[in-house]
């Protein structure tokens, strides 16, 4: 039996009841002479949140909708009109179709028999076909399929008793991953075999031979790759950008648009995933699934027949949403652009940190913190429970260019800004950390190659092979007191290292025993960066987190000639001295760029013992990345006044009291400040270092809203600082009270 629920505000979708007589009067090609009718009824199997972004589309675009679910006030019931019963129920979905002129799906795992009733019976567009759905819905049946399509895909076989179980140990050696067959997604159905004693468990968790279950290599990658490919009823395609998506426990948690790949990585991928797309039948939207190895190889993971979780973007960042195409592809009207209109968007899922009402309030402080950023836009489900990872809405952030998007991840969440890397000049990410290592990624091409860096050096030196990365730690949360977008869950310790990896980061910040608040993004695991042991999302197990940990200064100069400086992460703030016994003023400034996060290079550079050094410095440092130069001199106190000659950055000049002098540092400051129009020099007061760093903190806050909200706090602070001595001397009176 079938209970309709209707939505209870007929005024949101009254655009969608429209007169008969004007229904009458429209011609079946008033869209496309080849494709269905703007009146026409799209029914969809499954009503959850992508049900219900096709719906809102669908509605935008006057086309009807109805949804077959089985959980009474799903998401899409909220838009459009929604059928109780199961989309997996063979008599549910012919009733359904009946009332409906074409059927789609947000879900694969869906009854295909009664579609392929459905469809000879009743005449009945299905698009995808049943039989693509069929085929999708295995997952070995699909990997099969890719791989004699030429496909690239991992190596694999099936697993039917402990004999063959055997045999894949022996041919793809350990780890592997031991995967479901069917209603595996979101990271339900794979298992990570390390070694043979975990084999037993793994496979009884996954439910055992009868279940049905397949192994497969396993795929040490770069990254995770991702393509949205839209295919018409005529077959042709047309491809949205590559994205990179980074999971929490096999469930996507960031997606990165466009991806921080070289443009010959994009090309390959796009290429890779139309080809994937093109040997299935039926219209729709698909998301591609791939790994990019180490040596530039390209490996489809898998292929989704229906929107995905990483075109959500594509709503803000698009001229046509992935929603909106889908719906043009399966009724036969043409496709639209999928360029960004945008510089770049990243796209966060708001996972559950647990049940009932403080995982609720937990996900709505999130949407608080979204709400209050720039350039960020929110989309709710309208579940009506939480659980641990369910996925209640995502966030969509859009800004001029992709480090932009990044910093204004950073005021949602700096943990999740420092998970994608810094970025070179060329838009290619170019490192990660994880625990206490620090890994270089250097691209040549198209292949990558990943190699751990030397903490104490400044240009992430090579240390160690990619093979010798072992397993990360878990996620962590964010710095905030409130709910962090990425829910924290017990999980494996890094592995240990002599000392702690030294990387500039514009999101990192003091030790964590430092008395002020801390802006030291927490330390999240990786396993999605390249050569990783820990695997992939849909290649990966449950247990294991693959989001790649904080690392930081995007930021990497060009050579005058207008090719990509080096790769080398350049502190941006510079802090000179004409004498090492300035450092115990000069120390000031450094101590505030560390408080803040910034990281900072302190020398010593004489103008007049090392006039040749003071002018290679001067000249090359905006070559070499750097953003700031902080400079003290005492005396004649030339050097800051000569360097601002000689480079176009920022110079601020701090006058310094030598020891033994007798002006009290006011020649150093009447040297500094009485600088000829065309040479500014900032100058701050006698021995004031620490204002010196504070004026650099702003000068680059200028293009980091994650360091305005830093400076934010920080004024904050002080002024609750001169309330709390305010209240204290009222209290005890000026003669008990001491400072």
């Amino acid at each position: 039996m079938l209970h309709i629920h209707k939505p209870a505000d007929r005024a949101r979708t009254s655009v969608l009841q429209e007169p008969e007589a004007v229904l009458t009067a429209l011609s079946p090609t008033s869209i496309s002479e080849t494709g269905l009718p703007r009146t026409t009824t799209l029914g969809i199997l499954g009503g959850g949140q992508l049900g219900k972004m096709l719906a809102t589309e669908a509605a935008r675009m006057g086309v009807a909708v109805k949804v077959l679910d089985p959980t009474p006030d799903c998401p899409a019931a909220a838009v459009a009109e929604q059928v109780l019963g199961s989309f997996r129920d063979p008599q549910a979905v012919r009733d359904f179709a009946a009332g409906v002129d074409i059927l789609t799906v947000e879900i694969e795992h869906v009854d295909v028999p009664a579609l392929e009733a459905a469809a000879q019976h009743l005449a009945m567009d299905v698009e995808p076909t049943p039989a693509t759905l069929s085929l999708i819905q295995d997952k070995l049946t699909q990997k099969e399929y890719l791989d004699n399509h030429g496909i690239p895909v991992a190596r694999f076989m099936s697993v039917e008793d402990e004999r063959e179980e055997q045999i894949a140990v022996e041919a793809f050696g350990l780890p592997l991953m031991l995967k479901s067959r069917r209603l595996a997604y979101d990271g339900k159905g794979n298992a990570r075999i390390r070694e043979m004693s975990q084999l037993e468990e793994r496979r009884e968790s996954l439910g055992g031979f009868k279940h049905g279950l397949y192994a497969e290599e396993w795929s040490p990658f770069v990254k995770e790759l991702a393509v949205m490919v839209a295919r018409s009823r005529d077959g042709s395609v047309s491809s949205f950008p590559v994205v990179e998506t980074i999971h929490n426990r096999s469930i996507l948690q960031i997606v990165e648009a466009p991806a921080a790949v070289p443009q010959a990585v994009q090309q390959r991928a796009t290429a890779l995933a139309e080809q994937a797309v093109s040997c299935l039948d039926g219209a729709g939207i698909f998301g591609v699934e791939m790994f990019l190895m180490e040596e530039g190889e390209l490996l489809v993971n898998e292929v989704a027949p229906r929107p995905h979780n990483s075109g959500h973007y594509s709503i803000e960042a698009c001229a046509t949403s992935q929603f909106e195409q889908h719906l043009r592809a399966i009724l036969g009207w043409p496709l639209g652009d999928t360029q960004l209109v945008t510089g770049g968007a990243i796209m966060v899922n708001i996972l559950g940190s647990g049940e009932g009402a403080d995982g609720m309030r937990d996900a709505h402080n999130v949407m608080r913190r979204a709400y209050e950023t720039p350039g960020a836009c929110v989309h709710w489900y309208g579940k009506r429970a939480t659980s641990f990872l369910r996925k209640l809405g995502h966030i969509t952030i859009v800004g001029r260019n992709p480090q932009e998007c990044r910093d204004r991840l950073a005021l949602l969440d700096p943990s999740l800004a420092g998970s994608l890397g810094p970025l070179n000049g060329s838009g290619n990410q170019i490192g990660f950390v994880t625990g206490s290592r620090q890994y270089q990624l250097t691209w040549a091409t198209d292949k990558a190659t990943i190699t751990e860096a030397s903490p104490s050096t400044s240009d992430l030196g090579t240390l160690s092979p990619i093979s010798e990365l072992s397993s990360r730690t878990d996620l962590s949360t964010g710095p905030f007191s409130e709910a962090p977008l990425i829910p924290s869950m017990p999980a494996e310790p890094a592995p240990a290292s002599p000392e702690p990896a030294v990387i500039p980061s514009t999101v990192a910040g003091p030790a964590a025993a430092s008395s002020e608040p801390s802006f030291i993004p927490s330390t999240i695991a990786d396993a999605n960066a390249a050569g990783q042991a820990t695997g992939g999302s849909a290649g990966a197990s449950t247990e294991e987190p693959v989001i790649p940990s904080t690392i930081a200064d995007p930021d990497t100069a060009r050579q005058a000639t207008g090719q990509e400086a080096s790769t080398s992460s350049t502190p941006p703030v510079h802090i000179i001295m004409g004498s090492d016994s300035d450092l115990a003023t000069m120390r000031a400034a450094a101590e505030v760029l560390q408080d803040f996060g910034v990281p900072c290079q302190v020398t010593v550079v004489s103008a007049h013992r090392t006039p040749q050094r003071m002018m290679d410095f001067a000249q090359s440092a905006h070559l070499n990345g750097v953003k700031v130069i902080i400079a003290g001199a005492g005396g004649a106190a030339h050097l800051p006044g000569m360097v601002a000659a000689m480079t176009p950055l920022p110079v601020i000049g701090v006058p310094v009291t030598p020891n033994g002098a007798h002006l009290d540092g006011l020649d150093a400051l009447m040297s500094i400040v009485q600088m000829p129009r065309g040479v500014p020099v900032a100058t701050v007061a006698i021995g004031n270092a620490a204002n010196a760093g504070l004026l650099a903190v702003r000068i680059l806050a200028a293009s980091s809203p994650a360091l305005q909200q830093k400076m934010l706090i920080y004024q904050s602070k002080m002024k609750e600082t001169v309330m709390d001595k305010a209240q204290r001397l009222e209290s005890v009176g000026w003669q008990h009270y001491t400072l």
